[in-house]
Formats: C-alpha cells, sequence, structure tokens
C-alpha cells in the first residue's frame, strides 16, 4: 500500500451521524403521543461479540399525533395471541392507514410502516419488534405493551441513509418473563423488499454494495476502491482478492499492511463476528495522526468462496458508534455475483 493511499485515508476526522431507528403507535379512536423508540444496545455491543443484534439510534423527538379512526375487529381465524393482516408501506393517512400498502420497494427510500391486527393481547406486558435484512438483525426494539387486548398497530423504522436493499422480515414477539407461558412466542411476521440497483458494482471482483449515502468515490487504485464523507474526513475501503490462506491470516495480513505505514498502532479489540451468514474477523485499531489527532480504524476481513474481502472505516476516535453503525450497514449491503 502506498503512503499515498494512506495520506488520502489520514484527511478525515468526522461522519454524518446516521443511524436506523424505530417508533410505534397504537391505532385507537383518539389521537395520543406517539413513544420514541426505546434505546438499543451500543453499537459496540453489537460488533464486538459474535451476535450483533441491533445498530445505534440516534437521539429523537416525538412524532406529531396522528388522529385515526376506531380499528377493525381482528381475524377470529386465528386462536390465541397473534398478529395477523400484516401490511407494509411508505407512507400512511390522517386516519392511520397505509397509503399503498405493498412488498416490493426501491432502493432510496428512508422510512418502512408495519401495520398489524393483533387480538388476545391483554396479558402481555412487553412486545419486541425486530427487523431482520437478509436474516441478520438489523433493530431490536422493546416496548412496553399498553394496546389492550385486540386493536391495529403501527411501528415503524427508518434509515437517513436509505433503509438497506434486500429481503426484510420483521417480527412481534411477547415478553412476559421467563416463567409465562407466552414469554418469548413470536406474534406474527411479514416480509418485504427493497430493490434497485446497488450504488456501487465491480464486475472484475463480481461484487456490489452501497457505501453511505452522499459519500463519494476518491480511488480505485493499489487495488482498493475508497470513498470519502461529504466534508472528506471520514473514510472507507473495500478491496477483493483471491483466498490464499484462511480467515485469521487472512486478517493478520490486512493488518499488517496498515502497520507497514503506521508502526505505532495499537489493536484494541479482535472479535469474530457474522455478517451475512458468513464468519468475518473484527479488529478495532487506534492510532494517532499528528494532524489530526486520535483516530480510530475497523478492519473486517472475511472468506467468501474462492474470494477474501476486506472493508476497512476509518475516522476519529470520538466518532466511534457512528463508525461502527455505517461499517456494519455497510458490510450487510455487500453482494456477490455468484450468490
Amino acid at each position: 500500500m502506498t503512503h499515498r493511499f494512506w495520506v488520502l485515508l489520514l484527511l478525515v476526522n468526522c461522519l454524518l451521524l446516521t443511524a436506523t431507528t424505530a417508533c410505534s403507535k397504537e391505532l385507537s379512536p383518539a389521537p395520543t403521543a406517539i413513544p420514541t423508540a426505546t434505546p438499543l444496545p451500543s453499537p459496540q455491543e453489537e460488533l464486538l461479540t459474535a451476535t450483533p443484534t441491533a445498530l445505534p439510534p440516534p437521539p429523537t423527538g416525538t412524532p406529531t399525533p396522528i388522529p385515526v379512526t376506531p380499528p377493525p375487529t381482528p381475524s377470529a381465524t386465528v386462536a390465541g395471541p397473534a398478529v395477523t393482516d400484516v401490511q407494509f408501506a411508505l407512507d400512511l393517512d390522517e386516519t392511520g392507514q397505509l397509503i399503498y400498502p405493498a412488498t416490493e420497494f426501491v432502493f432510496g427510500i428512508t422510512r418502512v410502516y408495519v401495520r398489524f391486527a393483533y387480538q388476545e393481547l391483554a396479558d402481555v406486558t412487553q412486545i419486541s419488534s425486530i427487523w431482520y435484512l437478509n436474516e441478520n438483525p438489523v433493530i431490536s426494539d422493546t416496548l412496553n405493551w399498553d394496546g389492550g387486548d385486540a386493536g391495529h398497530f403501527i411501528i415503524w423504522m427508518e434509515d437517513p441513509n436509505g433503509v438497506g436493499r434486500g429481503e426484510w422480515r420483521w417480527e412481534l414477539t411477547a415478553i412476559n418473563g421467563a416463567q409465562d407461558p407466552v414469554d418469548g412466542v413470536p406474534l406474527g411476521s411479514g416480509r418485504f423488499t427493497i430493490s434497485g440497483e446497488p450504488r456501487y458494482v465491480s464486475a472484475s471482483w463480481g461484487l456490489s454494495f452501497d457505501p453511505p449515502v452522499n459519500w463519494n468515490t476518491v480511488s480505485e487504485a493499489e487495488g482498493f476502491v475508497t470513498f470519502s464523507s461529504p466534508d472528506q474526513r471520514a473514510a472507507l475501503a473495500l478491496r477483493v482478492t483471491p483466498a490464499t490462506a484462511g480467515l485469521r491470516e487472512t486478517a493478520a495480513a490486512d493488518l499488517a499492511l496498515f502497520q507497514a505505514d503506521h508502526p505505532d498502532v495499537k489493536v484494541v479489540a479482535t472479535r469474530t463476528v457474522t455478517m451475512s451468514g458468513e464468519e468475518a474477523l473484527l479488529q478495532k485499531i487506534h492510532y494517532t495522526d499528528q494532524e489530526n489527532g486520535e483516530q480510530l480504524l475497523y478492519v473486517v476481513s472475511a472468506l467468501h468462496a474462492s474470494s477474501a474481502y476486506t472493508l476497512w472505516m476509518l475516522g476519529p476516535a470520538e466518532y466511534d458508534a457512528t463508525l461502527q453503525a455505517l461499517l456494519v450497514t455497510t458490510l450487510r449491503s455487500i453482494r456477490f455475483s455468484t450468490d
């Protein structure tokens, strides 16, 4: 790796503060306040454990209350606590009805609503709403349940960078405590797809992915494709090479590549993580830049078929949470043409 490439990366210092969040609303006859999402686990808890569960949401305000009409009676064909009539849409009207429900959307949208009927939930105290992208849990939100026994409810999730491309699955689960027979019982689920052309496609690598929205391609040299944030103070880089060794050997080579220009780096964490169903190795690295101060680099190394791929996310240490969120979102968008 030439010094020029790392000079490019070391020009970065801050990030757009973006992440994925979720909110909810019960559809009752009178307007009520819409609660904000329960805080999710920190991004460090996600990336530095073997089973990531959620992306970190930014602070959000309370949306304007929406007047709604009384809900129709839920379906009587399902016995016991259940969620039925699951529908997805990009918007809703003043009565709480979804506008043009669908199961396919185009990449670039920033919010998706799910509306569902529920029944026999009078004894449920909490619910868990989980959104999966390609079977990877992206948002896990726990809400105190006060919707009563039956009715309709709306939950939504949003990402200012654009809701990720791929197959989405939403699931609602009851949480009543380990001794309760309904604890952990899935109440219902639904699926939708977000499609469209990837933001970056490499025919030679047989790979495509979505860098953060508004990040610009600055280089396709030295075996890497490199992107910078709009203010050029953060960067990510990706490369794909033939797989010639195991995962840990590949990760060691990736670290050595950085150490060649920065021998004073400090590896503060090394963890095995799962991305899109494949094992990957995460290295969290601290180092000091003379011009920009304390810097942080995440290196994720993974193997896919006969290829090895590496994604780097670099920025100031104080933006650790956002670096992790953007890293996870980018990794989950990676697709190989052979899949």
